[in-house]
């Protein structure tokens, strides 16, 4: 063996590549990059390895290892390329010597699995064992391969020295990679056969347990399943091979035959006893569906019926003067209820031509017949008198109403024949009535809720009850309902109102409203000491009404028009103002003019309040005066009271239209608060007030 040469020791293991260089190594400032390039990439056999792999040697191995070099100088060794340098001798970091180790283990573990599937014959195990050998040969070079870190630019340098020494250093490190190569296989063949017989020892193991198992589950069973018994290792890896194949094979059919025996006997054993509960649970179940069905189809036809009112928006025939289809139903209707037609106005405003208008000068009862008519002669009355203007105010409308439709049902229920359709039948009777109230004047809010209501009471009159009861209930009906709504309630919103009202307000009323008038009324009658400016506008004047019973209490009065009513309102501390209904938003219809009058308070500060009853709320919903109003004769605005009429021939003038609005909306937000027989409530409370009063209610879908 010849001596190797002595080198110096360096302080540090070289780094790896040019980066680890500058951060593996200890700070080294005094040493350029060539200086630590050559310490750092020397010649085979020159440097010390740190920590070299451990690798077992052999005989040829050491004598490729320990080959002398006479060349010392840097300058000797200088290499021309990439591939010439010689890696294996450079220390290897400890992340990549990590990872040869996991790809050693897994190469392993991989060679231990393809050697149970090949070593069944021996001509299996030799080819496994030359693949083994190419294998482990073929990863040795890619192991050199991530060992080689390279700097590139000292390559530049090395190129340029010496090129005929470059081919003898390659030829060298082929030798070393065939020389290595050669020893792995020798080391696998001298392995392979120790390792065989052990793994042949533990396979042997675990099919004498697993047979062992298997006849363990098989006791007390009549299958004639032969329980393997436990052998002990073979020399010979041949006879080990063929029992362990063929016991497993054995074990494997067995238990797969076992497992079918059990389930088909299972399955006998099921449909012998349990065919007669099979046929019961299927009938529970098909049941159990027929009875979901029922009740989706119920829920599905409960959420149509609900959703069909709610989808469906109908628009009544009374703001839909303009559509053709409409008016020939309206035509049909008076054809067959013998009610007479009047007479449209001969120039309307377009804004408003979906309102009905009528003329005045056409008598209403020119056509009808003087015997033999479907009206009672109260409702021909009351009619006219709508017409003529002679009764007004929502609250003596209302109650006029009531009695004559009590006076129509008293002289005509004790002509029916039985009361086995009676709701029907009264139907049908004051259908005819009320079309020609309807002709005679647009029905308000508080007018319609009173039919309602008596349609809803008679709806739910007893069939047994006989003729006289009925006619005695309905009598009683309507009387309680003009008791309460007109006699009660006036009263329990006077007190609350009265609450409100102190000594020297000033209170600033519009038109004529029966309950205000009460209220004030009432504040006299307890000697608190107020001021009234009753504020009045053209065409009706009712305000003209009210003074004379207010002066008669003791109270003190003025009169004003509204265009004065900006030079008043300073001095006012309140604005109490009647309305004929009160829409589910909160908005107010009253008289026209009422919506200026709260405007121009609110604009001076002054707190709004409305009085009025819960049977004038109604669940429509309005936001201006154009969809909703009543058109009253245009005539009226002719007349001044003064002998020259500048208007007296406005029909002959096409430029010219007149328009008497009846009624305007007031907005929610311009009211403080409603007086009701309930509370004082804001205006957003309406719809609560509503709900609460119709709950459970089926008839207010029913058209009046």
């Amino acid at each position: 063996m010849m001596k190797k040469r002595a080198v110096a020791k360096r302080a540090d293991v070289a780094p790896t590549g040019m980066l680890d260089a500058y951060t593996e190594g200890p700070a080294n400032s005094a040493m350029s990059d060539s200086a630590k390039f050559k310490e750092g990439y020397v010649k085979k056999g020159k440097g010390k390895q740190k920590n070299p792999p451990k690798k077992i040697q052999t005989e040829d191995d050491a004598e490729t290892k320990e080959e002398p070099e006479e060349k010392e100088s840097w300058d000797e060794d200088v290499v021309e390329s990439w591939d010439q340098l010689e890696v294996e001798q450079m220390p290897v970091p400890q992340k990549v010597k990590q990872e040869m180790r996991r790809e050693e283990k897994k190469r392993k573990k991989e060679q231990e699995k393809s050697k149970t599937v090949t070593e069944k014959t021996p001509e299996n195990q030799e080819s496994s064992k030359s693949s083994d050998s190419e294998k482990k040969s073929s990863a040795e070079p890619e192991v050199e391969k991530h060992k080689s870190p390279v700097p590139v630019p000292v390559l530049t340098e090395v190129r340029a020295k010496n090129n005929s020494e470059s081919d003898d250093i390659v030829k060298a490190v082929k030798q070393l990679t065939l020389g290595d190569s050669k020893s792995s296989s020798d080391k696998q063949e001298v392995t392979v056969e120790d390792q065989a017989a052990i793994k042949a020892e533990r396979e042997a193991k675990k099919a004498a347990k697993a047979a062992q198992k298997a006849a363990a589950k098989n006791k007390g069973k009549s299958t004639g399943v032969d329980i393997v018994e436990e052998k002990p290792p073979v020399e010979a890896q041949s006879q080990n091979q063929e029992v362990e194949s063929e016991s497993k094979e054995k074990t494997k059919e067995e238990l797969k035959a076992e497992r079918k025996a059990q389930f088909e006997q299972k399955s006998k054993v099921e449909s012998g006893v349990d065919s007669a509960a099979e046929k019961s649970k299927a009938e529970l179940k098909a049941e159990r569906r027929a009875k979901q069905e029922a009740q989706r189809l119920a829920k599905t036809q409960s959420q149509e019926q609900k959703q069909k009112p709610e989808s469906k928006i109908r628009v009544p025939d009374e703001i839909k003067a303009d559509d053709k289809k409409t008016e020939k139903k309206l035509l049909k209707t008076l054809n067959s209820q013998n009610v007479p037609v009047r007479t449209k106005a001969q120039r309307q405003v377009g804004l408003f031509s979906h309102l009905h208008q009528y003329e005045r000068e056409v008598s209403v009862t020119r056509n009808l017949p003087v015997v033999g008519g479907s009206l009672h002669p109260a409702i021909i009355q009351l009619g006219i008198q709508y017409a003529e203007g002679e009764i007004v105010g929502s609250s003596g409308r209302c109650v006029s109403l009531l009695l004559a439709l009590r006076t129509l049902l008293l002289d005509l229920v004790p002509q029916l024949n039985s009361t086995a359709e009676l709701y029907k039948e009264i139907d049908n009777i004051m259908k005819p009535n009320i079309t020609f109230l309807k002709q005679c004047r647009p029905l308000s809010i508080s007018m319609s809720n009173a039919i309602r209501y008596l349609k809803r009471e008679v709806m739910g009159f007893d069939r047994n009850l006989s003729l006289e009861e009925v006619r005695t209930s309905i009598e009683e009906m309507v009387d309680d309902f003009i008791n309460i709504n007109f006699t009660l309630h006036p009263k329990a919103i006077s007190e609350t109102a009265n609450k409100k009202i102190r000594d020297g307000d000033v209170i600033l009323t519009y038109s004529h409203s029966k309950l205000v008038e009460k209220v004030l009324l009432d504040a006299a009658a307890q000697g608190k000491k107020i001021k009234v400016i009753v504020a009045d506008g053209r065409v009706q004047n009712l305000g003209r009404s009210l003074c004379p019973g207010l002066v008669a209490a003791g109270i003190h009065s003025t009169y004003i028009l509204l265009s004065a009513l900006s030079q008043v309102l300073p001095t006012v501390t309140k604005v109490l103002l009647g309305c004929d209904g009160v829409m589910a938003n909160g908005c107010v219809l009253a008289n026209v003019g009422t919506s200026q009058v709260a405007l121009l308070a609110k604009s001076y500060n002054k707190p709004v309040v409305v009085c009025c009853e819960t049977y004038k709320f109604t669940e429509r919903v309005q936001t201006d005066s154009f969809v909703y109003n009543e058109l009253s004769d245009p005539d009226d605005l002719v007349s001044t009271g003064r002998p020259a009429q500048p208007l007296a021939d406005w029909r002959d003038l096409s430029s010219l239209c007149l328009l008497n609005l009846v009624y305007d909306l007031t907005p929610a937000s311009l009211v403080d608060s409603i007086i009701t027989e309930i509370s004082e409530i804001p205006p957003t409370s309406v719809p609560v007030v509503l709900r609460l009063h119709n709950m459970g209610d089926p008839s207010l879908s029913m058209s009046v």
